[in-house]
């Protein structure tokens, strides 16, 4: 027991440590895990254990990269070229946009491209560079809009799956006020 390395692990946040360090891939709903890459899984899993100990610009990279995973995939189904790699985010987001202004059906969600955007201009990029060391909060808010970008990409290509065009509700449907219950 003497040479034994024991460590502890703080909380962080509302996370469960033993959670985060052997299973973040469980924060994603069930119905959606079959649309989300086996690699971008693996990638969340080490970022919620980079998190857990404390190594906050790792997490942020994995985040990244997980995310990055999944719009390789959102790519695919909605160009038609499953499969096919871009060079940057940027080249994802721009051809996703081109793709969404002629509207086809399925067609990428304007609110996800923006998300996608807003993360690869304050954190994607940015994480890249050596000198760029993150805090527990940036690497929270990263994990957090992470997991949001993922769930968000992975109901669109099971919506898509289903043939069926997503429309962002928050409860139950169509709001009666809204002309039809299309997002905004």
């Amino acid at each position: 027991m003497r040479e034994t390395a024991t460590y502890f692990v703080p909380r962080r946040g509302i996370y469960y440590t033993p959670a985060l360090v052997d299973s973040a891939d469980q924060t994603f709903p069930k119905d959606l895990l079959p649309f989300i890459p086996q690699k971008a899984k693996d990638d969340w899993k080490s970022a919620g254990r980079c998190l857990a100990f404390n190594l906050l610009s790792a997490s942020g990279f994995h985040v990244a990269r997980a995310v990055e995973a999944c719009l390789e995939s959102y790519y695919g189904l909605f160009s038609g070229r499953k499969g096919e790699t871009l060079h940057s985010w940027y080249d994802y987001i721009k051809s996703l946009k081109q793709i969404a202004e002629k509207k086809p059906t399925p067609c990428p969600l304007e609110k996800t491209l923006i998300e996608l955007d807003q993360m690869r201009e304050d954190y994607r990029n940015p994480i890249v560079h050596p000198r760029v060391v993150l805090s527990e909060g940036d690497a929270r808010m990263l994990f957090a809009n992470g997991e949001s970008l993922i769930i968000a990409m992975a109901q669109e290509l099971a919506e898509a799956a289903k043939g069926v065009q997503p429309t962002f509700a928050l409860v139950g449907g169509k709001d009666a006020g809204d002309g039809g219950g299309k997002a905004g």
